[in-house]
């Protein structure tokens, strides 16, 4: 499955609490083997992305990332 975390800055029609919920996000995204990630389920179109789910769903924006242990 495609995650995406764009610049919080990307779109100035955001509102701000999702503005700082993507930057504190994107803040903690990072290399880890099992993740719990959270954000906005948006059907998208397979154009040859790495990682793309058979349905072609995504999370766009990332809302929320923790690395997972075990």
């Amino acid at each position: 499955m495609i995650a995406e975390s764009p610049s919080p800055n990307c779109d100035a029609h955001t509102p701000p609490l999702y503005r700082r919920e993507i930057a504190s996000a994107r803040a903690r995204v990072r290399l880890c083997a099992r993740a719990r990630v959270t954000g906005i389920a948006f059907f998208d179109f397979d154009h040859g992305q790495t990682g793309v789910a058979r349905n072609a769903i995504e999370l766009h924006p990332i809302l929320g990332f923790r690395c997972l242990r075990g």
